[in-house]
């Protein structure tokens, strides 16, 4: 299983344009739900999302962010 220090900067490893890892975007476990909630600020704009552990692991060895791109595209384009 990966950290939230792991996950953020995958995170902004792939989209950059997310910030910098607790300043723009932070991530923490939701142990209610059972999976990561990303919160972030990108030009102003406020956002959250939540990723399971299946879409982390995909993510963190480089096969798809899949549930990032989609988030990411709705927040930032819009």
């Amino acid at each position: 299983m990966y950290d939230r220090i792991d996950i953020c900067r995958k995170l902004t490893e792939v989209m950059p344009e997310l910030g910098v890892c607790g300043v723009d975007l932070n991530v923490t476990h939701d142990d209610a739900l059972n999976a990561w909630r990303v919160t972030y600020n990108v030009a102003g704009q406020r956002g959250l999302t939540f990723l399971d552990d299946e879409d982390v692991d995909r993510c963190m060895v480089g096969r798809e962010c899949l549930s990032l791109g989609i988030m990411a595209h709705e927040q930032l384009v819009a």
